[in-house]
């Protein structure tokens, strides 16, 4: 027959390794990296666990190709970045997790077998200079902002002209 205490013992073994786990899972986190490249155009990209793009590196050849094709490099090398810090993560964390693995992958959203495809869409004219304030030569100092309105004043009150009227006629 077990006892209550040794029940409890059991409860904080085991969360106490579940909080080892985490500890172990964090520091690995900490200093995980994704890279991804598109070499043939001179991209490379890392990007954290999570996804966040820490650097993007463009080497002098990518200005050659198109505004389009930049673009379409970028966004292959920051798949091909979070894939791979996707897959990192999997692998530090199965061992740490155990069955819980699928749970993470949710938490995670990290997708299995997830189809990293470039789709080029169609080209998109680029944005008129006008969205981003014009040339640097063109743009106007900025305006100081204008002078804070006053409240209206209230009128004085009318004058009392009764005293005129006194006993007398009007008439003289």
């Amino acid at each position: 027959m077990t006892m209550p205490g040794d029940r409890l013992s059991a409860a904080m073994r085991s969360f106490q390794e579940q909080a080892d786990k985490a500890k172990q899972l964090q520091e690995a986190i900490k200093t995980m990296r994704g890279v991804g490249k598109a070499p043939d155009a001179g991209v490379t990209v890392t990007v954290a666990p999570s996804g966040a793009v820490l650097d993007l590196r463009l080497e002098p050849k990518s200005m050659d190709r198109s505004y389009t094709a930049l673009q379409q490099a970028i966004i292959g090398a920051i798949r091909e970045a979070t894939a791979n810090a996707a897959a990192q993560m999997e692998e530090v964390a199965a061992p740490l997790l155990g069955d819980r693995m699928q749970q993470f992958r949710q938490a995670m959203g990290a997708h299995a077998g997830e189809d990293l495809q470039i789709r080029p869409d169609a080209p998109q004219p680029p944005p008129p200079a006008e969205e981003y304030g014009g040339s640097v030569l063109q743009r106007q100092p900025p305006q100081p902002p204008p002078p804070p309105v006053q409240p209206p004043r209230r009128p004085a009150p009318p004058v009392d002209d009764d005293d005129d009227f006194g006993s007398g006629s009007v008439l003289r």
